[in-house]
């Protein structure tokens, strides 16, 4: 029988609701909820058609893709590499892999800022879907969902570092290597920090990252951020406002790292006080804020324009590998930082562009097993660093020289599958249960 025309399509659509509180009454909670998510699909489109976008898809599996690649850069930096004949000697090939592997190991931080800009896109995507479709945003439920994601597993791995910590102090101790003092002294005072997340404000103040807590300082910048960006998405309705304060703070950042870098704040000891400080390293975030804005606005141009999509792809490519070539490390305190950290979240902005709207790279980033791994890289991220630090512990029981064969074997080849294995029980024990709660917010 032919449906009839919906001559009211919001009528008709709370009528719906009506319906589908009764069945959930009646005990047809999964098939109402997937009816409805139907229905309101269809009717949201015919109702506002550019309303869509953010309401109807708030998941892209080139993004989970993009994330993948994130942790595999990150995963790369807080090892030896890959390669494993650090004096490459006269051999032509050797010294080219020996200088990729090198390069690639000394600027995947940048992993970091690539999570930085697809969270930001992501989250501010949704609270524009958000304010389209209600005429507002809910502030207690943005942050309750934010809670449900991040929290769980963030503060077991908390508790887990808790219990660990002292015996690998003491296995560190045995094997006579030395524990620095602030080792000891970043563990005592800097758990309640991170327990607050402004454990990246203790680490500079300290000015060492020598713990298993290391990788948290970046969610503790994203935390930050996101309390002050969901009360100003709340607060401002005005898009041209928000972008205009999205890029007053990328001033603001380049600023402050120039004060920091030019010594005008006091001596440099350390890269901290610029790297992991949530004023000098926002760029990525502002970035990604402004790409989901930029998306919204210019979607079908960038899906249908063949010459922006080469344009960005080249232009991110370029960028992010012109830094990776020329530009001064990042610990080195260059002055040209300023602009550098910049630019490394302009490239990552063009890429996610690309990948977006250009097909060879969204078909790439979308096959299965990259989805598949990107979905699961909170967990990577929080647990590599722990594993990596007990099996150099480990390795060094057994040999107290290693080779560098060794250690590529066992941070590879054995630490690789731990955190991916440790990854996967998070997400079914703990992520899991917690995502499945953020559908009452």
């Amino acid at each position: 029988m032919p449906c009839k025309p919906v001559p009211d399509a919001h009528k008709a659509k709370n009528q719906f609701i009506d319906r589908q509180d009764r069945c959930h009454i009646i005990g047809f909670p999964e098939k109402s909820t997937l009816l409805q998510i139907t229905l309101e699909k269809t009717i949201d489109s015919e109702v506002s058609p550019s309303a869509s976008l953010p309401v109807k898809k708030l998941w892209w599996e080139e993004l989970d893709g993009l994330r993948a690649l994130a942790f595999i850069l990150v995963y790369y930096s807080h090892t030896q590499g890959l390669f494993w004949k650090h004096n490459p000697g006269k051999n032509t090939l050797y010294q080219v892999l020996h200088l990729t592997d090198d390069t690639i190991r000394t600027w995947g931080w940048i992993g970091v800022d690539l999570f930085f800009v697809l969270s930001a896109f992501l989250i501010t995507s949704i609270l524009l879907g958000e304010r389209e479709k209600t005429g507002q945003i809910n502030l207690k439920n943005f942050l309750a969902r934010r809670l449900l994601r991040i929290w769980p597993l963030y503060y077991f791995y908390l508790a887990i570092t808790t219990l660990l910590y002292p015996p690998l102090m003491s296995w560190q101790a045995k094997l006579g290597l030395p524990v620095l003092a602030a080792q000891l002294n970043q563990w005592s005072n800097h758990i309640l920090f991170f327990a607050l997340f402004v454990g990246n404000y203790a680490v500079i103040k300290d000015g060492e990252l020598v713990t298993p807590l290391n990788t948290l300082w970046s969610l503790c910048i994203e935390e930050q951020f996101y309390l002050l960006w969901g009360l100003t998405m709340t607060m401002v309705r005005n898009k041209k406002v928000i972008c205009t304060m999205l890029f007053v703070g990328l001033l603001v950042a380049c600023l402050s790292r120039y004060l920091i870098l030019s010594g005008t704040t006091g001596p440099l000891t350390s890269h901290l006080p610029y790297y992991v400080n949530g004023i000098t390293h926002m760029d990525s975030i502002l970035c990604g804020a402004l790409t989901a804005f930029a998306y919204k606005k210019w979607r079908s141009v960038l899906e249908q324009s063949k010459a922006w999509q080469y344009l960005l792809t080249t232009a991110g490519c370029a960028t992010i590998l012109s830094i990776m070539v020329w530009a001064p490390k990042i610990a080195t305190h260059d002055l040209s930082l300023t602009g550098t950290m910049l630019f490394v979240s302009l490239g990552w902005t063009a890429f996610l562009l690309a990948t977006l709207t250009f097909k060879p790279l969204k078909s790439f980033f979308s096959q299965p097993w990259i989805v598949h791994v990107g979905k699961l890289t909170y967990g990577l991220y929080i647990f590599h660093y722990l594993i990596i630090y007990t099996l150099a512990l480990m390795v060094r029981q057994c040999d107290s020289t290693p080779s560098p064969l060794t250690s590529v074997l066992v941070l590879w080849g054995l630490g690789l599958p731990l955190t991916y294995l440790a990854a996967r029980l998070s997400w079914r024990f703990i992520e899991e249960p917690f995502i499945k709660l953020k559908s009452k917010f």
